[in-house]
């Protein structure tokens, strides 16, 4: 992937809502503006379960998905936005200023999103010790190779549910020992059975967005 942004993003709520956000290993800039406008920021972190949050009416957001492999400068951009009056429309453009692509980065967190390969192998295929992946994948994400394992596994899980249907396949298909350590990861990242993903159409269509997985 060449470019450190997944998508450019809005939103609209018209009324008071509840919006829950699947992981994805990926950090957001979010923008919101209310209805008086007034604008407020943050960056999102990497959970690892749905978070959901609420939305008051009339309230606009708009946010850019950045890949995982992307750096934010979370200082000078805190520094940025406290001092400038500059109008939400043009600060909102200028988010990608504060960021920079770590291709080395990007291309561990592929590696180990090839969940038929162990941590170690991956580290093989890029040419460092395990050790050296562990190390490098903690400092520059703040998260482990194994977080980062499991999260792609339990996405593309929840993505085999629904087109499938079929719970054993599943765990089969996505390496996990059996139906309930199958059932414990969809629990522990989504909130939600596999039964449950099966059914659930609006979750899946979450499942579906734009991610890095």
């Amino acid at each position: 992937m060449a470019n450190h942004e997944l998508v450019h993003w809005k939103y609209h709520s018209s009324c008071g809502e509840f919006i829950e956000v699947p992981p994805d290993g990926c950090n957001d800039i979010i923008f919101t503006i209310g209805e008086r406008g007034n604008l407020a920021w943050h960056i999102t972190e990497l959970p690892e379960t749905c978070d959901s949050f609420k939305i008051s009416e009339a309230t606009y957001l708009e946010g850019i998905r950045f890949n995982p492999a992307t750096q934010i400068n979370r200082t000078k951009m805190l520094d940025y936005m406290r001092n400038t009056t500059r109008p939400a429309d043009e600060l909102i453009k200028t988010a990608g200023e504060f960021v920079s692509f770590d291709e080395n980065l990007h291309q561990a967190l592929m590696a180990l999103g090839e969940i038929d390969l162990s941590i170690e192998k991956c580290a093989a295929n890029l040419g460092v010790g395990l050790r050296s992946l562990q190390r490098y994948t903690l400092a520059q994400t703040g998260k482990s190779p194994k977080y980062w394992r499991q999260l792609a596994r339990a996405r593309i899980a929840a993505r085999t549910l629904f087109r499938c249907g079929q719970i054993s396949e599943t765990a089969y298909i996505c390496n996990y020992a059996d139906q309930s350590h199958l059932t414990r990861a969809m629990r522990k990242w989504f909130g939600r059975t596999p039964k449950q993903i099966i059914e659930d159409v609006a979750f899946n269509k979450l499942i579906l967005g734009d991610a890095y997985f």
